[in-house]
């Protein structure tokens, strides 16, 4: 009796050890489901971001390109349209007492502000 008692018992034992076996191998598959699904997920937000990143990219560059040539225009008006202005004041007879404040103005101020511009213009 103690003998099928034993074996009734390890039998019952070797039933609960695969029932827990395939509840495991089934949490693990749910598990690796979820991984690939998440992966996937990551690999597609990744591409994403990479696109993004591209996009930012040109927009920077675009609006380097238009900053530099808007200096460009900025330098270009102000040499070929105020500078020769003040240039002719400089030498109109009515204005001899401002001829300090005229020269000031051109190599000063219009030269800081053109200061690092390109002098080349595209119009």
């Amino acid at each position: 009796m103690e003998l099928i008692i034993h074996a009734v018992r390890r039998a019952l034992d070797a039933v609960e050890s695969e029932r827990n076996r395939r509840k495991l191998m089934e949490a693990l598959k749910t598990n690796q489901e979820e991984l690939l699904s998440n992966k996937k997920r990551l690999e597609r937000l990744n591409e994403q971001l990479m696109e993004t990143n591209r996009a930012l990219s040109v927009l920077a560059q675009n609006i380097a390109l238009e900053r530099e040539q808007a200096e460009r225009q900025i330098a270009f008006k102000l040499k070929s349209l105020v500078i020769p202005v003040v240039d002719k004041l400089r030498h109109h007879t009515g204005t001899d007492k401002h001829v300090t404040e005229l020269h000031l103005m051109v190599n000063q101020i219009i030269e800081d502000l053109t200061s690092g511009f390109s002098t080349t213009a595209t119009h």
